[in-house]
């Protein structure tokens, strides 16, 4: 082999190593990609049923795929990535309670456990508004006391 058919052939090596070294850059952006769609799915599918408002699940699902763990050769990690979603479900959770001081009605009136009625008392307010209401005397009384 001559050093002109040397040097040709180092030239058309070392262009199709660039090549190469750019498919697998490219291919390495496609799966990150892929990925980060996998992991949009996930956190969609995982945050469906959890009692968190809508506006925390839109957050989740825009951020939380967007920090996907990786394996070596791009791919979404799965098992880690469904522990980080899980993690990150559970933090917001508790971040809403703690807002919120969790599920309980709020903005009904005075809580506690309200004021003891007899029953007796209770017809009678009951009669009684019945009569503002415009019945009767004896509706008033059907009204307080129920059917019998």
């Amino acid at each position: 082999m001559t050093d002109e058919q040397g040097k040709k052939l180092q030239e058309s090596i070392d262009g199709l190593t660039a090549k190469q070294t750019a498919l697998e850059a490219e291919n390495r952006k496609l799966r990150e990609r892929a990925a980060v769609s996998d992991a949009s799915s996930m956190v969609q599918s995982a945050v469906a049923n959890e009692r968190l408002h809508p506006a925390t699940k839109s957050r989740l699902i825009r951020d939380l795929p967007l920090r996907a763990p990786l394996t070596e050769s791009g791919d979404l990690d799965r098992a880690k990535f469904t522990e980080a979603v899980k993690a990150a479900v559970k933090e917001e959770a508790e971040y809403a309670e703690s807002l919120t001081g969790g599920p309980r009605v709020t903005g009904m009136g005075p809580g506690g456990a309200g004021e003891d009625i007899k029953p007796e008392d209770a017809k009678k307010r009951l009669k009684e508004s019945a009569l503002r209401m415009g019945l009767t005397e004896k509706g008033a009384e059907v009204y307080a006391n129920g059917r019998a």
